[in-house]
């Protein structure tokens, strides 16, 4: 098997790491089973993609979108909660992404470093749903970055 046929989890695996380990808030990952009936305060993440372009004769582009939801619960004594979560969101897409070869230990699974993930320039995408059903006392919004990576392949 190619490396390249482990970039789309390595990509993942280093990207849900990176925001779990620098956002202070539980994180889920879309398609991952989940329990947040404890959870009320909460941010899921999604990666499309990579989109993957041959630049020259093994040199590989890879581009790939972020997109983080972020529920809130609505608390009267604090009504910038979901403002404050989103900044604490937000902060992490300013930093580039660290992109290991994490897996099993097996052939190609080895921890090390394959690339950078750097943001595309173009601009943090934050959407605000508000409060999606008058019964619930939630708030949902989302972020969007778009990133880029180059690679050489094997």
């Amino acid at each position: 098997m190619s490396e390249m046929a482990n970039w789309s989890r390595w990509l993942q695996a280093s990207i849900c790491k990176h925001f779990d380990d620098n956002v202070d808030l539980p994180m889920f990952v879309e398609g991952d089973p989940r329990a947040t009936k404890d959870e009320v305060d909460f941010f899921e993440v999604r990666i499309d993609g990579p989109d993957i372009r041959l630049l020259n004769p093994n040199y590989w582009r890879l581009d790939v979108s972020i997109n983080i939801l972020i529920q809130s619960t609505i608390n009267n004594a604090d009504t910038h909660k979901i403002h404050k979560q989103i900044g604490l969101v937000m902060d992490e897409f300013d930093h580039s992404i660290n992109v290991y070869r994490y897996g099993v230990a097996s052939e190609g699974n080895d921890d090390s470093l394959l690339g950078c993930l750097y943001m595309i320039d173009d601009p943090l995408d934050v959407k605000h749903f508000g409060q999606l059903e008058p019964r619930l006392m939630l708030m949902q919004a989302s972020i969007e970055g778009k990133y880029t990576m180059n690679i050489r392949g094997t």
